[in-house]
């Protein structure tokens, strides 16, 4: 019992500087992606801050995952590298005793986790919907300057701004051109504001002409407007929300269909991962002092991400209907437990046979 709960607390002590450091990290990346975007006024700059972290939060979930294996992998190599795994097991310790004290540490985690998915994470992700909404329709008059030619997302649109309204809601004399498929189209109005939409970002305009046709052409169409919508720039992958996001556990929970079952899936996927991952920990990190200990280290990398990728596709086939719903992910989770503990047995036979 000692002896376990040495390594539990080892092992608590790695997870939460290991969590702190890998939410750093994703606080950085965050930052440094949003500070781009409202450098190109893809985002208002007020706003980075409050996007990082609502993005930040919705994925705690997948952080707690890596940061328990990572926790738990580091711990046994520490102990391994102080030979106190080798002392550990001639008193006694057996591998089994040893996973029983990491699933048990991991289920703590993994209950956590799956509150925090099931919960917390839809807050977050509804959050970073409505600020970053707003935020792309307020970027679209902040990120735009009087006076210059400014491309929007492709180098064949670009819009142009004589003055900014008193308010900061609207442009003045208003210039966009973009390249379609018969030629050039230029837009010219007296007023306009930037929104933001399903598609992308658009310019509306108010009170103008639009000219189309090819350079060197005399067939040229000119239309007047009192107001006239254009496309500017095209949604990325991660502004085409997926309503699934933001549902809340309950409603997952009474809905029969294949999205919505994938995605309570996933939410569900990341806890039982932890449990798994425990167990790869135990099961690669070698007991014994003459092992190397680079190959074992390999051996986690590729596994982990071969894991988690086979997940993806796992809730991916499931949310296109090529799974049944009560099948999901569980089969890859049983089937990875399967191997793991079958090793984890071998492995305590193993020492039996030498110890006689």
């Amino acid at each position: 019992m000692l002896l376990r709960r040495y390594i539990v607390r080892e092992v608590v002590r790695l997870f939460g500087a290991i969590l702190i450091g890998l939410l750093v990290l994703l606080v950085t990346i965050q930052l440094a992606a949003y500070l781009d975007d409202a450098v190109a006024g893809k985002v208002a700059s007020p706003d980075v801050l409050r996007l990082v972290l609502y993005k930040t939060g919705a994925r705690v979930g997948e952080v707690l995952p890596l940061a328990f294996f990572l926790a738990a992998f580091t711990a046994l190599v520490r102990l391994r590298r102080d030979n106190e795994l080798v002392v550990m097991r001639l008193a006694g310790l057996k591998p089994r005793t040893i996973a029983i004290a990491m699933l048990g540490c991991a289920a703590i985690v993994a209950f956590s986790g799956a509150g925090f998915t099931l919960f917390a994470q839809p807050h977050f992700e509804r959050g970073f919907r409505d600020v970053k909404h707003e935020s792309v329709r307020r970027a679209t008059i902040l990120g735009v300057q009087a006076g210059r030619f400014q491309p929007m997302g492709e180098a064949e649109r670009v819009i142009y701004a004589e003055r900014i309204s008193d308010d900061g809601a609207a442009i003045e004399n208003a210039f966009v051109q973009l390249t379609v498929r018969d030629g050039t189209r230029v837009v010219s109005a007296r007023r306009a504001q930037l929104e933001a939409g399903d598609r992308g970002r658009y310019a509306v305009l108010h009170d103008g002409e639009s000219y189309q046709g090819a350079p060197g052409r005399r067939d040229y169409v000119i239309t007047a407007f009192a107001q006239y919508g254009v496309l500017v720039e095209e949604a990325r992958q991660d502004l085409a929300w997926q309503g699934t996001k933001f549902m809340s556990a309950r409603q997952l929970l009474a809905s029969r269909d294949h999205e919505r079952r994938a995605e309570l899936n996933a939410r569900l996927s990341l806890p039982l991962a932890t449990l798994v991952l425990a167990l790869l920990a135990v099961v690669l990190v070698p007991f014994r002092q003459q092992q190397q200990i680079a190959i074992p280290l390999l051996t986690a990398i590729a596994v982990y991400f071969l894991y988690t990728n086979l997940l993806v596709v796992a809730n991916g086939l499931m949310r296109v209907g090529r799974t049944p719903a009560w099948l999901g992910s569980w089969w890859l989770h049983v089937a990875v437990l399967i191997v793991l503990s079958t090793a984890l047995s071998l492995r305590g036979l193993r020492n039996l046979v030498r110890r006689r």
